[in-house]
């Protein structure tokens, strides 16, 4: 790996080496690498430790989707690294604009929801922009 990405990356206290380059939406990092985009935690994975073998993806225990450490990383399978993921990350109860997740106010879809509340309020809003 060159000095162009290890130059992207800052050791915290807590012992991640975090990603300050890129990130997708998700918060995991992203470097061009032969004019791919490719995940960092991985990068860093197999040039300090060896190739990632097939069926298997690592798995940040440190919880920070941004580290390099290869030491916080553990090789799973990705139905377990899906399983983690949601244990630790409990499911809100309320919308981002404070509304109780209930039946009667939530529209359940796959593995979203939405906010009925929040759903009525911006088609009035978009209503009375277009009667303007």
């Amino acid at each position: 790996m060159n000095d162009r990405f290890w130059s992207k990356v800052v050791a915290l206290a807590n012992g991640c080496w975090e990603w300050n380059g890129h990130r997708d939406r998700l918060g995991y990092g992203r470097f061009m690498v032969e004019r791919r985009p490719r995940l960092t935690h991985r990068l860093a994975f197999e040039e300090l430790i060896g190739p990632i073998p097939d069926g298997l993806e690592p798995d940040h225990l440190c919880r920070n989707t941004s580290c390099l450490n290869p030491t916080h990383l553990e090789l799973v399978t990705h139905a377990e690294n899906i399983r983690r993921g949601y244990s630790h990350k409990p499911r809100p109860t309320h919308c981002p604009h404070g509304h109780l997740y209930a039946a009667q106010n939530t529209y359940d879809y796959g593995r979203g929801r939405r906010c009925k509340t929040c759903q009525m309020d911006q088609q009035r809003h978009y209503r009375a922009g277009k009667a303007a």
